[in-house]
């Protein structure tokens, strides 16, 4: 490294330690957009059989995709939850939302 140079990595140090994490260094746009929950369904009604009136089918999926140019794992998840409004907003790599498969069917008699 030269002096003058200018790099977005802290330089590595045991004594003198370049990382803060309150410093503007570490600030990103953290806008996103979500697909929260998107649900399919189909229910059929046959005639041929007496025992129930109908029976629905249906797949659901929770967090399906999240559209950001975040680099940390979740851009809506912070570790303290904000209850210390010191570190409110930094994440310290939480673990984002989960994915979650539904599928199933009712019978309806």
């Amino acid at each position: 490294k030269k002096p003058g140079d200018v790099t977005n990595v802290p330089r590595a140090s045991f004594v003198n330690q370049n990382y803060v994490e309150n410093s503007t260094q570490f600030i990103e746009d953290a806008s996103f957009l979500r697909i929260r929950t998107v649900s399919v369904g189909y229910t059929f009604k046959p005639k041929n059989i007496h025992w129930f009136d109908n029976i629905r089918v249906y797949a659901q999926v929770q967090n399906l995709y999240v559209f950001t140019k975040y680099t940390g794992f979740d851009p809506e998840v912070s570790s303290t939850g904000s209850s210390d409004i010191r570190t409110a907003g930094v994440d310290y790599a939480a673990y984002p939302q989960p994915r979650t498969w539904t599928l199933g069917f009712n019978l309806g008699f």
